[in-house]
């Protein structure tokens, strides 16, 4: 009898243990570091959290099995797996799995490189070796860029990120093709990489089911859709959690681990069965991600730094960009009630941004040697009046105390380097008697870096730029030795085109397109016959043909140069005319691009002035009676007159290159 008893408490304890674990399923993991990985036997990431976070609510067990993406892809095809986390659709994949219905994450395309490598176009990837993840979805991004760029690579396939990785740092491959959370992730980690080609198309990223486990796709879109709408969700405390972890430890892994550990020992502590078990853990995962939500609201802040200034034109002032940054840093920062932004300038310290006092600041210029020189570790000054006071001549004294930094209790300093180099400080105070948090402390170092990297991005654009003049320039002097008569006619167009430019209220990301298209609208000419440039008679039909050609030579000539891409329709169009009639493609009115429109205008008002070898110029009366004469048939008739009506200011007949270099 006792034994009968036995078996049946036993078997009532395997129904109701069984009854609570819910189905085992196999989920696939990858190594694609933050959204999902293997940190040694323990399977982490933004999508390991999502898919516990639906098992525990929706009743199964997960196990989860590691491997390469591309032999995940064949199990699930195989039914080996149930489920695969982080997977794009594809129609190829269609056929063999399923997908949750709404998208959990959008990922782009990231082409990196070593740090240390010189490539830093698209171009420059010609003829070049780029790894390749097996059956990586992105890999058609590539291949349209390529093509459009007309691109030739060398591919080289691997089965893991890791591996395309670890052959860029060994020199096997020059570039990688990666994802743009995984390629942010070793960038913000030392892995001594860099970008060359960013956001690749746009790939978003699901939950796959083998298909024999379609039946759960209806539980994981009722429990995604929900979580989606809840801005309180465990969602989105995850996404915080994932992607800020690379930008700012948030929470150590001791902590962690700590908290891990004190939720096991309370199960285990509370387990008085199976079903007992299973409402504990609940509540721990529960209570565990509330702590999450409160500390990861650290992570959302610096995301909002990065979305602010990922997009600024690195060409931006200093003043708007540091203004933007200490604003930021004020939101940031709860303790900090004033702050500004310094830099060392000519020997002097300057203040770039000032908020919480008098705008005065701004006009001071105190020698270099009296600033803080703060580190990238950020620091607590205390009383920083007091240094005043010791260190600072009695006139710069009285300019702080009229500025109303008098009362200032404790700063928060941080300094910003570029290639080791000192450039200024960011210093946040408080007129109260109050300590700065270590959060705070760490949010400060990390806008500072984002200073510095800003400052070494600009550092880049103004070598590209050298460069791209220095080609351009070189391009315009080689046209005007194959045709003497057209010397000087480039940079004259360009300066007039800016000054009508201008007067058309066109932005500086306009004039700085005209500018360039302006200087580089006849080097198509470079291909014409010398004989046919300096035929002193009329041009017949096959030589008018040749001559016409050259806006076609020059668009082709032109077109591989990434930087050179927005001039292009510029000078393509620059001899077309308002009436339809001109070449190459006859566009009418105002089909015809604006730049092209004005460019057009200057360069014929120039040819006119100048000598030719079938003519001698005509009179600055004469050019513009040209001008009136054929507005509306030839011209813009709105610009023409402009052009008319402010060409007397500056008739520049005779620029000098150096003019316009230096405007």
């Amino acid at each position: 009898m006792l034994k009968l008893k036995r078996i049946i408490i036993l078997f009532i304890l395997l129904i109701s243990t069984s009854l609570f674990a819910g189905d085992l399923l196999l989920v696939g993991v990858y190594q694609n570091t933050p959204l999902n990985y293997m940190d040694g036997s323990t399977p982490k990431g933004f999508f390991v959290d999502l898919a516990k976070d639906w098992a525990l609510a929706s009743g199964y067990e997960l196990s989860f099995v590691y491997g390469e993406f591309p032999d995940l892809l064949e199990k699930i095809k195989n039914n080996e797996i149930d489920l695969l986390l982080n997977v794009a659709k594809s129609p190829e994949r269609e056929e063999f799995m399923a997908f949750n219905n709404t998208p959990l994450f959008t990922n782009y395309g990231v082409v990196i490189v070593k740090n240390t490598s010189n490539i830093v176009s698209i171009q420059q990837l010609s003829g070049k070796k780029i790894g390749v993840l097996i059956k990586d979805i992105h890999e058609t991004f590539l291949d349209e860029f390529l093509t459009t760029e007309n691109v030739i690579v060398k591919k080289v396939y691997y089965r893991s990120y890791e591996e395309i990785v670890n052959s860029i740092m060994a020199g096997n491959i020059d570039a990688g093709l990666l994802n743009y959370s995984l390629s942010t992730y070793y960038l913000n980690n030392g892995r001594g990489l860099k970008m060359v080609i960013e956001k690749l198309g746009s790939v978003d990223l699901y939950i796959g089911l083998s298909k024999k486990r379609q039946g759960l796709k209806a539980s994981l879109d009722n429990f995604f859709q929900k979580q989606l709408k809840d801005k309180g969700s465990t969602y989105y405390s995850v996404l915080e959690k994932w992607f800020g972890k690379y930008l700012m430890p948030s929470i150590s892994e001791e902590k962690a681990k700590r908290l891990l550990t004190v939720g096991i020992i309370i199960i285990g502590i509370s387990a008085l069965g199976a079903l007992t078990a299973v409402f504990s853990y609940r509540i721990i995962k529960s209570k565990l991600h509330k702590s999450e939500i409160r500390v990861e609201e650290l992570n959302k802040l610096l995301l909002d730094a990065v979305a602010t200034f990922a997009e600024m034109n690195p060409n931006v002032s200093d003043r708007i960009f540091f203004e933007k940054l200490l604003d930021l840093a004020l939101d940031f920062i709860p303790e900090a009630d004033s702050g500004c932004v310094s830099v060392i300038s000519d020997g002097f310290w300057k203040f770039r941004a000032v908020r919480g006092y008098d705008s005065s600041l701004y006009d001071l210029k105190i020698p270099a040697e009296y600033m803080i020189n703060a580190k990238e570790k950020a620091i607590v000054v205390k009383n920083i009046s007091d240094y005043n006071k010791k260190e600072l001549p009695e006139k710069y004294q009285k300019a702080f105390i009229k500025a109303g930094a008098l009362e200032i209790k404790v700063s928060l300093m941080v300094g910003y380097y570029v290639n080791g180099e000192y450039l200024g400080n960011i210093s946040l105070d408080t007129k109260k008697d109050t300590e700065f948090s270590e959060s705070s402390r760490i949010k400060l170092e990390y806008l500072g870096k984002i200073a510095s990297q800003f400052f070494r991005m600009r550092q880049v654009t103004e070598l590209e730029n050298q460069a791209k003049e220095e080609v351009i320039y070189a391009l315009v002097r080689a046209l005007e030795t194959g045709d003497p008569y057209t010397s000087g006619h480039s940079v004259r167009v360009a300066n007039y085109a800016i000054m009508l430019g201008k007067r058309l209220n066109l932005n500086e990301d306009e004039l700085n397109t005209l500018k360039w298209a302006a200087l580089l609208h006849d080097i198509g000419k470079i291909g014409v016959p010398r004989e046919i440039l300096l035929k002193t008679g009329k041009l017949n039909a096959y030589e008018l043909q040749i001559i016409r050609e050259h806006v076609k030579t020059g668009v082709d000539m032109l077109k591989n140069f990434r930087s050179l891409k927005k001039m292009i329709p510029i000078i393509a169009a620059h001899h077309e005319r308002w009436d339809g009639k001109g070449y190459p493609e006859g566009l009418k009115g105002e089909e015809i691009p604006l730049l092209s429109r004005i460019l057009s205008i200057v360069d014929a008002y120039d040819a006119m002035r100048s000598n030719r070898p079938y003519r001698a110029p005509i009179s600055f009366e004469e050019a513009l009676e040209e001008i009136i004469k054929n507005a509306g048939t030839q011209f813009d008739p709105q610009i023409a007159r402009i052009f008319v009506e402010y060409v007397h200011e500056i008739d520049l007949t005779h620029f000098k290159e150096d003019t316009l270099r230096k405007s």
